[in-house]
């Protein structure tokens, strides 16, 4: 993989010869490296995270090592980046419950290339204000930061916090550790990357990297990718109905999250095979296409794709038959085995979309709102069916099942 081959995923770049470097190191030799932050504003990380997972993984394949940085301190702080108002206060255990879900989904999609973990409140928690003010703060121009489009938006609206001010400081004090860090490994280039609504934040970086550690500049890259957004320009990761479109199957099922991708408009679902289905001709992704068929094809492709990355091949070929076979009691029964029925019962009637999550699944289980056969879906009913049975909620939805071991 050269440069060229990868411009699809790059926007802004401060320095094109040290990434080209980084994809040209000696088979053998000490890696390049190359991190990535993730805030844990919530429990999940959402689609719009998954291009920056997936520059992370495209670059392993080249033997660059991928670092996820996870935003103990930098969440507290509050990015303040495309909003119009602060962030709400965050407790210290709310953040360490988001950061031990966020985690266990960013190794899960990074299955296979070993990934280095961080906590940025390693290095940010014990910086003292003095640190801050005359070793960080005097080599920050603050014509550079209301220069801003972030700040700018911020002080037209309804003004901003000391402490939201401080975030590219904190941010680019990020990359400036973990640069000394990396060179002290031996490690011949450190990239950071990030979606474009990051440049600033991230040039703050490389310039505290210059004005700090002149030596390390030569050592050090920042570049952005795109944002995945719509044709109409909005930031993708939501339905048709505004829900954000989660990582974590409680917040998500699994068929709705297939049918995101599926029901992408032709546009939009171009552009996502651009960058996630890699085996994609190029005349075959941006040219219209006449043939209903072909588009409809490359829907179902990267809908089973990203269903199969994120969430199983299991339940990407669910969640497409489920999407094809919209049924009554009286369609096709789908094949099911025993010990999912019994064991993993909340999960399967979610997969069958005949509830949103498991929660609500056992909410209405108490209520004798779920049945077989008209039976109430006890451990005991699922574990004696048998052949073809009626999986219903209430007297409206069905789906017929076949029962195996």
């Amino acid at each position: 993989m050269t440069v060229t081959s990868i411009l699809k995923f790059i926007k802004d770049v401060s320095h094109e010869d040290i990434v080209s470097r980084a994809l040209s190191v000696t088979p053998g030799a000490p890696p390049a490296a190359c991190y990535a932050g993730f805030d844990v504003t919530a429990d999940s990380l959402h689609v719009g995270h998954l291009l920056t997972v997936h520059v992370l993984r495209k670059l392993a394949e080249k033997s660059v090592q991928p670092v996820l940085v996870l935003g103990g301190a930098t969440t507290a702080v509050g990015d303040p980046t495309g909003r119009t108002q602060s962030r709400p206060v965050l407790s210290e255990d709310y953040i360490a419950v988001n950061m031990e879900a966020i985690q266990t989904q960013l190794l899960r999609l990074m299955k296979g290339y070993k990934p280095v973990v961080l906590d940025n409140a390693e290095w940010v928690t014990p910086l003292t204000l003095m640190e801050l003010i005359t070793g960080i703060g005097r080599q920050v121009s603050m014509s550079s930061m209301l220069a801003s489009q972030a700040v700018k938006t911020r002080l037209d609206s309804e003004g901003m916090t000391l402490t939201e001010f401080l975030y590219p400081i904190i941010q680019g004090f990020d990359f400036l550790t973990l640069a000394e860090r990396m060179h002290k490994m031996d490690c011949p280039v450190f990239l950071q990357v990030g979606g474009s609504d990051q440049w600033g934040n991230m040039l703050a970086g490389t310039e505290l990297i210059r004005k700090m550690r002149p030596d390390l500049e030569g050592f050090c890259a920042a570049f952005t990718h795109p944002l995945l957004l719509t044709k109409d320009g909005r930031k993708m990761g939501k339905t048709a109905g505004g829900a954000t479109v989660w990582l974590d199957r409680e917040k998500t099922s699994d068929l709705d999250f297939y049918q995101f991708w599926r029901n992408l408009n032709d546009c939009d679902a171009r552009a996502m095979a651009d960058m996630f289905l890699d085996e994609m001709p190029a005349h075959h992704i941006n040219e219209p296409s006449s043939n209903g068929g072909d588009i409809n094809a490359l829907k179902t492709r990267l809908a089973l794709r990203m269903t199969t990355w994120v969430r199983g091949e299991e339940a990407a070929i669910l969640s497409r038959e489920l999407a094809e076979n919209r049924i009554g009691s009286t369609g096709p029964a789908f094949d099911v085995v025993r010990a999912h029925l019994v064991d993993d019962f909340p999960a399967l009637v979610v997969d069958l979309d005949l509830a949103a999550t498991r929660s609500e699944v056992r909410r209405l289980m108490a209520q004798n709102g779920i049945t077989l056969d008209g039976q109430p879906a006890t451990t005991e009913v699922r574990r004696a069916a048998m052949g073809t049975v009626t999986l219903s909620r209430g007297k409206k939805r069905h789906q017929r099942l076949r029962i195996h071991e």
